[in-house]
């Protein structure tokens, strides 16, 4: 399977939404001042019971809003999106 290929597969775009919405998870607790270390604490504190590592989007997207942002999707022509990666340096990234 070449990378044209993987890149058509939905399992490949699951993967890469759940890591994307983590990094933007942990830049939200950065922005509100918060290790991992403390968001893990306030939760057992609070009652929530759940950790940065095993939280639902469903948990990601309510804390975000309770910090007053919006998350915020976007969509873009799937071959224009293979065409750009083609000529990336560093298709990983």
């Amino acid at each position: 399977m070449n990378r044209e290929d993987v890149l058509r597969t939905p399992d490949y775009w699951r993967s890469i939404i759940e890591v994307e919405l983590y990094k933007l998870f942990l830049d939200q607790l950065k922005t509100v001042g918060l290790t991992k270390k403390d968001f893990d604490k306030l939760s057992k504190k609070t009652g929530l019971h759940f950790s940065t590592e095993n939280m639902t989007m469903s948990q990601m997207v309510n804390f975000v809003l309770s910090c007053g942002y919006a998350p915020i999707l976007t969509f873009e022509p799937l071959e224009e999106h293979i065409r750009m990666d083609a000529h990336r340096e560093d298709p990983t990234s």
